[in-house]
């Protein structure tokens, strides 16, 4: 439960409304220069689309918002395990030109109450 008042940004949706609103959360390596950690993160956006269509499927037709944030790789790995432990899926995508080594995680969608808890701390991929 929030402790504090949500203002939205869409004047014609209630808080309510907004607390249900899905979103799909990206954590993108933040060693990354911007413009390849935009590009990382587009691609396990769609790969979890992609693999897991019955989980986007409402998310996509509904929702459709899509948040890029910064992690450290010892972050990713963390948000994952607690997603596992909430029988909640992610994917890692894994960057070939780069070694093989995890760029980004897509988390399955959530509602912007639960994204608020779970991915607080994090700042957005500028």
């Amino acid at each position: 439960m929030l402790k504090a008042k949500v203002s939205t940004s869409n004047p014609q949706m209630s808080e309510e409304e907004y607390l249900a609103t899905k979103k799909l959360y990206v954590l993108v390596d933040e060693s990354l220069p911007a413009t390849y950690a935009g590009v990382q993160a587009g691609h396990a956006a769609i790969d979890f689309c992609i693999r897991y269509p019955d989980l986007v499927n409402d998310w996509n037709e509904n929702h459709n918002v899509l948040i890029y944030l910064q992690a450290s790789r010892s972050q990713m790995d963390v948000q994952q395990a607690l997603y596992a432990k909430l029988d909640k899926t992610s994917h890692a995508f894994v960057e070939p030109d780069l070694g093989d080594v995890v760029t980004a995680v897509a988390f399955e969608p959530v509602t912007n109450e639960e994204g608020l808890e779970l991915f607080k701390g994090f700042r957005l991929l500028r």
